[in-house]
């Protein structure tokens, strides 16, 4: 199995998606930071704002982050239904 790298998780948009379609309506927030020693982003922490509402600020949703994903999400939907007969799996 491959590893997805931290910098294009974020840049992809995965991260961003991840957060304003899942997290963020249950009030977390998954970061991210820069390892100084590495120069290589990483997964930092995951921030618990159940207590109140989360959002990103305007300036922080990226139309291109999602239509990158957007993409993948309709492409990959045929592909799964098609080998497994679902595209979110069911619990069963």
């Amino acid at each position: 199995m491959k590893e997805l790298d931290i910098k294009e998780f974020y840049e992809k948009g995965y991260l961003q998606e991840l957060n304003r379609l899942f997290l963020h309506p249950l009030g977390l927030v998954l970061t991210i930071k820069l390892n100084k020693e590495t120069g290589k982003l990483e997964l930092d922490k995951i921030l618990d704002y159940r207590d109140q509402e989360v959002k990103f600020a305007k300036e922080g949703l990226d139309k291109q982050r999602y239509k990158n994903i957007k993409k993948e999400w309709e492409d990959r939907a045929i592909l799964r239904q098609k080998a497994l007969g679902f595209i979110i799996q069911p619990i069963e």
